[in-house]
């Protein structure tokens, strides 16, 4: 349960480096919104209105980040009228949304410390863009599954607009896939091949379901699979802005696969409860073990590491003299 507390950094070197990565994307965006020309007779400047909607929870390193970047074009002198950074944030839990509310200095919109800058905050679910004509940046920090009602909002055309940047961070672990889009599932479970686990090509089967659901006009910038704890995660970023095209080499990893069988074809239910009680009765040598029930060596060992691991008295009999 959350506690009311207000955590201020990410004390996760695997989440703060995926956070590094939709920040540096986001810097590339931020530049491409303020253009400076040379001319003969002076340095022309133009800027961009810019929207960004974010699931910051506790963690407002990108938050800070945007606001930072729209003194970009305040240092140029650039009115509010012309360039002007709204970002929209979004938290459901309103106890976490009422100990975070105006906790920052850029949250303070009449402090006068961001000119060309309009923070929101918002009690709610985060939705699509709703505002923006060009120009928008979304992280749809959802974590969870790749569900229908999600990916509804991801996909809408409006987050799409001319020089968007889109990223999502989905669970890629799908216990229960009642919820996912029947299209995503199955073309997730028709990459399997013998034994391999679904949650090896999850990531592969979003990317693609996005990118088709999305236009030629949209690429793929980062697809990456993180370990978040037990549970293996995604962040997908996608964009059809040409700056973030330009100077982002795509990002692309996958967790180590390990597809290695245990012995084999792998044992029923009946003779792995066979195994159990063998050793469990600690009266058996390991080869006899293994011939009582057919098992291989490596079968024997990996449910006896499981019984330990549970804290049950298992072992082997002592082999004769």
């Amino acid at each position: 349960m959350y506690d009311g507390g207000m955590e201020t950094l990410c004390l996760n070197e695997t989440k703060a480096a995926m956070r590094s990565i939709v920040c540096k994307v986001h810097r590339v965006w931020a530049k491409s919104l303020v253009k400076v020309t040379p001319t003969p007779k002076k340095i022309c400047t133009k800027g961009s209105h810019g929207t960004v909607y974010t699931l910051p929870a506790t963690l407002w390193e990108l938050e800070q980040q945007v606001a930072f970047e729209s003194l970009w074009a305040t240092r140029l002198c650039i009115s509010p009228k012309e360039s002007l950074i709204n970002l929209r944030c979004f938290e459901t839990n309103e106890r976490k949304y009422d100990s975070q509310n105006l906790t920052r200095s850029f949250m303070l919109n009449k402090s006068g410390l961001y000119p060309n800058f309009v923070f929101d905050y918002h009690n709610e679910p985060i939705h699509a863009n709703c505002e923006a004509n060009s120009n928008f940046f979304g992280w749809f920090d959802w974590t969870g599954l790749p569900t229908s009602e999600n990916l509804d909002v991801l996909l809408d055309p409006k987050n799409f607009v001319h020089n968007s940047v889109v990223f999502a961070t989905f669970s890629a672990a799908w216990r229960r896939n009642d919820s996912i889009p029947a299209e995503l599932v199955d073309d997730a479970k028709s990459r399997v091949r013998g034994e391999q686990k679904l949650v090896f090509h999850t990531t592969d089967a979003v990317e693609k379901y996005l990118l088709d659901h999305t236009g030629h006009h949209v690429k793929c910038v980062v697809s990456v699979e993180y370990q978040a704890q037990s549970t293996p995660m995604m962040l997908i970023g996608l964009t059809n802005s040409r700056a973030v095209l330009d100077e982002c080499k795509p990002e692309r990893e996958r967790l180590q696969r390990s597809e290695k069988k245990v012995g084999g074809t792998p044992l029923d239910i009946t003779t792995k409860n066979a195994v159990r009680a063998d050793l469990r009765a600690c009266k058996y040598t390991k080869a006899q073990i293994m011939q009582r029930n057919n098992a291989s060596n490596a079968q024997v060992r990996s449910i006896l590491y499981w019984l330990e691991t549970w804290g049950n008295r298992a072992g082997y009999a002592k082999p004769k003299a």
